[in-house]
C-alpha cells in the first residue's frame, strides 16, 4: 500500500524534473511574481502606538481609559494639567545638578531659566511658517501653561547670589495659592523644620501643547529633543523627555535590527557561497548566491503580499525575520547535501527530481511547523504580537 509520504515524495521529483526541464520559465517567473508582491512595499503603514500594542485588545485598561476620557475631557484653551487624562503632545525636560551642587542657589537656578527661556524661543519650521512654543502651548487665561516652578525660581532669584526659600511638596505659588512640586523636584533634603528644602538636585520643567494638527506638534518635539542634549552645561545635565520618546527608541532599535539583519544576512551569504559545495575543487559559488536570492525572494513575496492585504507593518514582528532566515539557510545546506549524493553522471531533471524526493517533504514539514508554531503564537489579545 502506497503511503501519502511515498505519493509527496513522488510529487516534489516530479517538481524537480519540471523544474529542471524548463529553468527559464520558473527563474523569471519567480522573479516576477515576487517583484510584483514586492509592489506591496509601497502601501506599508506601520503602527507605533505603544499603549495600543501592548495592551490587551478586551482589557479593562483601555475601557477604564475610554470613561475616564469621556467624563473628564481637556480643554486645552483651560488647561489644567491635573486635570489632563490623555498623554497628549508635551515636552519635559529634567535638570540633575553634579552631586554636591544644589539647584536652589540661585547661581545654578539662573542657567534653569536660562534653559526654559531658550525652549520656550526655540523655532520649528513647519511648511512655510516658523513657530516657537508660546504658538503651540495649551493655555489657560489667555497664557501658556508653564510648571509653577519656573515662577517660583524668577521671583525668588533676581540675581546669581542667595538661595530659594521653599517649602515642599507644597508650596506657596502665589496670593492665596499653594502647589504641589513632588513631580517637579527631586533629590531633596530638608532643613530641621521638615518643610522647608536645604536642598534639591533636580529639577522637571515641563512643556504641553495643543493637540497635534499637521504634525506641528511632532515637528516642535523633535526640535525641543535636539535642543535640550545642547543645552547640558559643566555643572547641569539636560534630559528630554516627551510624548514621542518610547516610539522614537523603538524605531531607532528597529533600525538598529536591521543592521544587524543586514549584517547576519551578509554573513550568511558568505557560509552559503562558500560552504554549498563537496569540497574546494567542485565548489558552485553561484549555487550559494542563488540560494541566497531565491531567500531573499521568499521574503519580498510573503511582506508584501502582507502589505498587499492591508496588513499593518508591527515592530516586533520583524524579529520573526532571525529565526527564519537561519532556519532557511539550514534548508539549503540539507538540499545542496542532497544534490551532492546523486549521480554527477545523471541528466539535471533526474539529479534535481531525486533532490527533491529526498529533501521536500522534511522542508515541507518544517515549513508547516513553523506556520502553526507562528499561527498560534499570534491568536493573543495583544496586537503588538499579530498582524492588525
Amino acid at each position: 500500500m502506497k503511503t501519502a509520504q511515498y505519493r509527496l515524495d513522488r510529487l516534489f521529483g516530479l517538481h524537480g524534473r519540471l523544474v529542471a526541464s524548463t529553468p527559464v520559465f520558473f527563474l523569471i517567473g519567480s522573479v516576477l511574481v515576487a517583484g510584483i508582491l514586492g509592489v506591496g512595499f509601497m502601501f506599508i503603514q506601520a503602527e507605533w502606538d505603544i499603549v495600543y500594542l501592548f495592551s490587551p485588545e478586551n482589557g479593562r485598561v483601555g475601557q477604564d481609559q475610554a470613561a475616564v476620557r469621556r467624563c473628564f475631557s481637556t480643554n486645552y484653551s483651560d488647561f489644567l494639567p491635573d486635570r489632563q487624562t490623555n498623554v497628549g503632545n508635551f515636552g519635559k525636560v529634567i535638570i540633575v545638578t553634579e552631586d554636591t551642587g544644589n539647584l536652589l542657589n540661585c547661581e545654578l537656578a539662573r542657567q534653569v531659566q536660562t534653559i526654559h527661556q531658550t525652549i520656550v524661543e526655540t523655532p520649528v519650521t513647519v511648511g512655510e511658517q516658523t513657530l516657537t512654543y508660546k504658538d503651540l502651548c495649551a493655555r489657560r487665561n489667555q497664557t501658556c501653561v508653564f510648571s509653577p516652578l519656573v515662577d517660583l525660581l524668577s521671583q525668588q532669584c533676581q540675581g546669581d547670589v542667595g538661595t530659594i526659600n521653599i517649602t515642599f511638596p507644597i508650596a506657596s505659588y502665589r496670593e492665596n495659592t499653594s502647589v504641589f512640586l513632588g513631580h517637579q523636584i527631586g533629590g531633596v533634603d530638608f532643613l530641621p523644620d521638615r518643610k522647608t528644602l536645604k536642598r534639591a538636585s533636580a529639577f522637571q520643567l515641563s512643556y504641553h501643547l495643543q493637540p497635534d494638527e499637521g504634525g506641528t506638534a511632532e515637528a516642535w518635539e523633535q526640535a525641543f529633543t535636539r535642543k535640550v542634549l545642547e543645552l547640558s552645561t559643566d555643572n547641569l545635565t539636560a534630559v528630554p523627555l516627551t510624548s514621542t520618546t518610547l516610539e522614537t527608541d523603538i524605531i531607532d532599535t528597529s533600525a538598529a535590527v536591521v543592521r544587524r539583519f543586514a549584517l547576519m544576512f551578509a554573513l550568511v551569504s558568505i557560509v552559503c557561497s562558500v560552504s554549498l559545495s563537496a569540497d574546494w575543487v567542485r565548489a558552485k559559488v553561484l549555487v550559494g548566491m542563488g540560494s541566497l536570492l531565491a531567500l531573499a525572494l521568499a521574503f519580498l513575496s510573503t511582506f508584501g503580499l502582507l502589505l498587499w492585504l492591508g496588513f499593518k507593518f508591527i515592530p516586533p514582528i520583524g524579529l520573526i525575520s532571525f529565526p527564519m532566515l537561519g532556519l532557511e539557510a539550514a534548508n539549503r545546506l540539507h538540499l545542496a547535501t542532497s544534490w551532492w549524493r546523486t549521480d554527477e553522471t545523471a541528466a539535471v531533471p533526474e539529479r534535481l527530481g531525486r533532490t527533491l524526493r529526498e529533501t521536500g517533504v522534511p522542508m515541507t514539514y518544517t515549513a508547516v511547523i513553523l506556520a502553526v508554531t507562528y499561527g498560534v503564537s499570534s491568536v493573543t489579545d495583544f496586537p503588538g504580537w499579530h498582524p492588525s
